[in-house]
């Protein structure tokens, strides 16, 4: 679904591949957490169902890892990214909300068609 809006992404930014190649990894780990946290049902609404203990704990534990990645310079050397700008973490949250939206769109027609 999301996948040609992140080879547009890729495409664009490939006069840095650097930059290109840290753009599309944080753009998954991102928008995998937010599909990961949207597809606990996939009927109900996100809002409507309690959190997932061990969802959350998956989901934090990610977010430390990411967060060691961005902190360590030679794990990031190894990973061959750079710490992320401030357009990448705006289009980051801009293509989770898209994600995120789509989803319970998805859910509420389905809801409304049962």
């Amino acid at each position: 679904m999301w996948s040609p809006l992140l080879l547009f992404v890729f495409i664009h930014d490939l006069k840095d591949i650097v930059h290109a190649r840290t753009e599309l990894f944080y753009l998954f780990l991102f928008v995998e957490l937010v599909i990961a946290l949207n597809s606990r049902s996939l009927k109900y609404s996100f809002f409507k169902l309690r959190p997932h203990k061990w969802l959350v704990i998956a989901v934090v534990s990610q977010v430390a890892l990411t967060a060691g990645l961005l902190l360590i310079p030679s794990i990031r050397a190894g990973f061959g990214i750079l710490p992320p700008r401030i357009q990448d973490v705006e289009l980051m949250l801009a293509f989770g909300a898209f994600v995120f939206l789509s989803m319970e769109g998805i859910k509420a027609y389905l809801r409304r068609r049962a």
